[in-house]
């Protein structure tokens, strides 16, 4: 199974610091499309497909700044795309398959959901600070 993805995203968002943290918000639509291949090693047959479609991606980050040189932060990112389009049979064994292969194409839908937590520590380090000696 293959399935590459081509997406172009357009958006926005908005950031709010206050003193030692941040609040960020960014929400930005998109299209795209999927070509994905299928392939059933029992039957010996692929299966191709050819979707266009519509999604989005949002993202809501908080951070809060420790001290000079340390940040945490929690990042919640959703993202889903919806598509529609057809798929061609190629090869296979049996009689069914092979009229498949002949047949103008399926009715495809092909979604996609992904949501993703980020927690991080981040540590600024100073390399200009001078060295302490003895």
């Amino acid at each position: 199974m293959s399935n590459d993805l081509y997406e172009f995203f357009m958006g926005g968002g908005y950031r709010y610091s206050g003193d030692g943290y941040y609040f960020d918000f960014s929400f930005q639509p998109s299209i795209g499309r999927v070509k994905a291949r299928d392939f059933h090693y029992q039957r010996s047959i692929n299966f191709l497909s050819d979707n266009i479609g519509f999604g989005w991606q949002s993202t809501i980050e908080a951070g809060y700044l420790l001290n000079d040189s340390w940040l945490t932060y929690l990042k919640l990112e959703h993202r889903r795309f919806f598509s529609e389009g057809s798929f061609k049979a190629r090869g296979g064994l049996t009689r069914e398959d092979i009229l498949a292969n002949v047949s103008g194409g399926f009715k495809s839908h092909i979604n996609i959901k992904d949501f993703n937590v980020e927690l991080g520590v981040l540590n600024k380090v100073n390399w200009n600070a001078p060295k302490e000696t003895d």
